[in-house]
Protein backbone atom coordinates (compact mmCIF):
# COMPACT_ATOMS: atom_id res chain seq x y z
CA UNK A 1 0.00 0.00 0.00
CA UNK A 2 2.89 2.35 -0.70
CA UNK A 3 1.84 5.85 -2.19
CA UNK A 4 4.26 8.55 -4.30
CA UNK A 5 3.98 11.80 -2.28
CA UNK A 6 4.78 12.93 -5.38
CA UNK A 7 1.61 13.89 -6.55
CA UNK A 8 0.41 14.44 -3.35
CA UNK A 9 0.65 18.43 -2.07
CA UNK A 10 -1.56 18.15 1.12
CA UNK A 11 -1.57 14.76 3.44
CA UNK A 12 -4.84 14.83 3.78
CA UNK A 13 -5.77 13.75 -0.06
CA UNK A 14 -4.41 10.17 0.55
CA UNK A 15 -6.93 7.66 1.93
CA UNK A 16 -6.46 7.07 5.41
CA UNK A 17 -5.56 3.31 5.15
CA UNK A 18 -2.92 3.93 3.42
CA UNK A 19 -1.60 6.82 5.32
CA UNK A 20 -2.36 4.26 8.70
CA UNK A 21 -0.88 1.36 6.88
CA UNK A 22 3.11 1.67 7.86
CA UNK A 23 2.02 2.32 11.74
CA UNK A 24 -0.61 -1.20 12.11
CA UNK A 25 2.15 -3.13 10.45
CA UNK A 26 3.95 -1.86 13.58
CA UNK A 27 1.85 -2.77 15.69
CA UNK A 28 0.76 -5.97 14.25
CA UNK A 29 3.88 -7.54 14.26
CA UNK A 30 5.18 -9.94 17.33
CA UNK A 31 8.55 -8.75 15.99
CA UNK A 32 8.27 -5.10 17.48
CA UNK A 33 10.14 -4.37 20.52
CA UNK A 34 8.07 -2.14 23.14
CA UNK A 35 9.80 0.77 22.32
CA UNK A 36 8.82 0.45 18.33
CA UNK A 37 5.52 -0.56 19.01
CA UNK A 38 5.20 2.70 21.55
CA UNK A 39 6.81 4.81 19.10
CA UNK A 40 3.42 3.91 16.71
CA UNK A 41 0.93 4.15 19.08
CA UNK A 42 2.67 7.91 19.76
CA UNK A 43 2.01 8.96 16.03
CA UNK A 44 -1.64 7.27 15.40
CA UNK A 45 -2.34 9.38 18.82
CA UNK A 46 -0.68 12.88 16.94
CA UNK A 47 -2.90 12.00 14.05
CA UNK A 48 -6.20 12.54 16.20
CA UNK A 49 -4.16 15.49 18.08
CA UNK A 50 -3.97 17.60 15.00
CA UNK A 51 -7.07 16.21 13.15
CA UNK A 52 -5.65 13.54 10.57
CA UNK A 53 -8.20 11.19 11.48
CA UNK A 54 -11.47 12.88 11.87
CA UNK A 55 -14.69 12.78 10.02
CA UNK A 56 -13.62 14.68 7.12
CA UNK A 57 -10.68 11.83 6.61
CA UNK A 58 -10.99 9.83 3.20
CA UNK A 59 -12.04 6.55 3.62
CA UNK A 60 -12.60 6.92 7.58
CA UNK A 61 -14.95 4.25 7.58
CA UNK A 62 -12.24 1.48 6.29
CA UNK A 63 -9.43 3.39 8.50
CA UNK A 64 -11.50 2.92 11.80
CA UNK A 65 -12.66 -0.73 10.98
CA UNK A 66 -8.30 -1.84 10.60
CA UNK A 67 -7.50 0.48 13.57
CA UNK A 68 -10.14 -1.21 16.06
CA UNK A 69 -8.82 -4.57 14.51
CA UNK A 70 -5.24 -3.98 15.00
CA UNK A 71 -5.38 -2.03 18.28
CA UNK A 72 -7.59 -4.86 19.52
CA UNK A 73 -4.74 -7.30 18.43
CA UNK A 74 -2.05 -5.27 19.06
CA UNK A 75 1.49 -7.29 19.60
CA UNK A 76 4.29 -6.55 20.69
CA UNK A 77 7.83 -8.06 21.96
CA UNK A 78 8.05 -7.72 26.01
CA UNK A 79 11.05 -6.10 27.44
CA UNK A 80 11.06 -4.44 30.86
CA UNK A 81 7.34 -4.10 32.66
CA UNK A 82 7.66 -0.42 32.87
CA UNK A 83 8.07 -0.27 29.17
CA UNK A 84 5.42 -2.83 28.70
CA UNK A 85 2.76 -0.82 30.77
CA UNK A 86 3.42 2.40 28.62
CA UNK A 87 2.85 0.58 25.69
CA UNK A 88 -0.91 -0.62 27.55
CA UNK A 89 -1.24 2.94 28.31
CA UNK A 90 -0.47 4.33 25.07
CA UNK A 91 -3.28 1.41 23.64
CA UNK A 92 -5.59 2.98 25.98
CA UNK A 93 -4.82 6.12 24.90
CA UNK A 94 -5.40 5.30 21.09
CA UNK A 95 -8.71 3.63 22.35
CA UNK A 96 -10.10 6.52 24.06
CA UNK A 97 -9.24 8.71 20.99
CA UNK A 98 -11.30 6.68 18.80
CA UNK A 99 -14.60 6.00 21.26
CA UNK A 100 -14.38 9.60 22.87
CA UNK A 101 -13.06 11.83 19.73
CA UNK A 102 -14.81 13.27 16.68
CA UNK A 103 -14.72 9.82 15.03
CA UNK A 104 -16.13 8.01 17.77
CA UNK A 105 -19.76 8.38 16.02
CA UNK A 106 -18.62 6.69 13.12
CA UNK A 107 -17.16 3.35 15.05
CA UNK A 108 -19.62 0.48 14.28
CA UNK A 109 -20.85 -1.99 17.55
CA UNK A 110 -18.45 -4.72 16.36
CA UNK A 111 -15.67 -1.95 16.47
CA UNK A 112 -16.95 -0.88 19.55
CA UNK A 113 -17.11 -3.86 21.03
CA UNK A 114 -13.78 -5.08 20.49
CA UNK A 115 -12.03 -1.93 21.63
CA UNK A 116 -13.72 -2.13 24.59
CA UNK A 117 -13.22 -6.12 24.91
CA UNK A 118 -9.44 -4.97 24.54
CA UNK A 119 -9.62 -2.50 27.51
CA UNK A 120 -11.13 -4.72 30.20
CA UNK A 121 -9.36 -7.65 29.34
CA UNK A 122 -5.77 -5.66 29.80
CA UNK A 123 -7.14 -4.55 33.09
CA UNK A 124 -8.45 -8.23 33.77
CA UNK A 125 -5.80 -10.26 32.91
CA UNK A 126 -2.73 -8.17 33.08
CA UNK A 127 -0.34 -8.02 36.21
CA UNK A 128 0.34 -4.55 36.20
CA UNK A 129 1.14 -1.79 38.97
CA UNK A 130 -1.33 -0.46 41.20
CA UNK A 131 -0.80 2.98 39.89
CA UNK A 132 -1.39 1.91 36.62
CA UNK A 133 -3.89 -0.45 37.15
CA UNK A 134 -6.20 2.77 39.08
CA UNK A 135 -5.46 4.72 35.75
CA UNK A 136 -6.36 2.40 33.42
CA UNK A 137 -9.84 1.52 35.18
CA UNK A 138 -10.19 5.05 34.80
CA UNK A 139 -9.81 5.78 31.38
CA UNK A 140 -12.03 2.35 30.73
CA UNK A 141 -14.81 3.64 32.66
CA UNK A 142 -14.66 7.18 30.42
CA UNK A 143 -14.51 5.36 27.67
CA UNK A 144 -17.84 3.32 28.30
CA UNK A 145 -19.43 7.00 29.49
CA UNK A 146 -18.65 8.84 26.66
CA UNK A 147 -19.86 5.81 24.33
CA UNK A 148 -22.73 5.47 26.17
CA UNK A 149 -23.35 9.39 25.64
CA UNK A 150 -22.60 9.15 22.09
CA UNK A 151 -24.46 5.63 21.76
CA UNK A 152 -28.11 7.36 23.27
CA UNK A 153 -27.35 10.69 21.48
CA UNK A 154 -27.65 9.08 18.11
CA UNK A 155 -30.67 7.02 19.11
CA UNK A 156 -32.29 9.73 20.21
CA UNK A 157 -31.53 11.71 17.16
CA UNK A 158 -33.57 9.21 14.90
Amino acid sequence: MAFSHRNVSDVREVELPELLAPFFAILRSPLSTGPITSAALSAVHSFFICGLISPASRALEAALIELSTTISHCKFEASDSSGDEVVLLKIMTVIQDCLCGSVGSGLGDIEVCEMLETVLTTCCQMRLSGGLILRLLVVEYANISCRDTTTFSRDNDA
